[in-house]
């Protein structure tokens, strides 16, 4: 992607907590998605080379896993049942993630057939324009409470 097409993607302190974390869930979801698909590739629950893939993945810009809002709202679900903190309506939640979209952090991805300017639904499918390499420095550059560098290292963004 060249700079034209993400003016205000650079990590530069601008995110807010939810931001943030909806953009570390967002990672999670494609890690745990890509997982899945590296043992349906290989045939096998756990190995060495796996881990190997695992390594050259991270780094890489990850467009080509499709997750969709629903999948990181779970994510979300799950982190507020944990840590009893970020606690958000649904509607907040989803105005923070249209937010990330507008600001180019992810892409929605439209099909062959879809609308381009069809409303958000929980369906819709979206890809991650931003890299793991991009959040793990903001996370180490920054200082954060404790439980957003813990969900981060948690789930190996870190």
């Amino acid at each position: 992607m060249n700079e034209d097409t993400r003016p205000d993607q650079q990590l530069d302190g601008c995110l807010t907590h939810l931001e943030l974390l909806l953009l570390l869930m967002s990672n999670n979801v494609i890690k745990r998605i890509e997982e899945k698909l590296q043992n349906k590739i290989s045939g096998a629950n756990e190995s060495d080379e796996d881990d190997n893939d695992d390594e050259e993945n991270r780094s890489g810009i990850m467009t080509d896993i499709k997750f969709t809002f629903d999948q990181v709202y779970h994510e979300y679900a799950k982190y507020v049942l944990k840590n009893h903190k970020y606690f958000y309506d649904k509607a907040v939640v989803r105005k923070t993630f249209l937010r990330l979209i507008e600001r180019g952090f992810i892409r929605r991805y439209f099909g062959r057939y879809a609308p381009v300017d069809e409303p958000l639904s929980g369906e819709h499918t979206m890809v991650m324009v931003i890299n793991s390499d991009e959040l793990k420095q903001y996370v180490e550059s920054k200082s954060l409470p404790a439980e957003i560098k813990r969900y981060a290292k948690s789930n190996t963004i870190i």
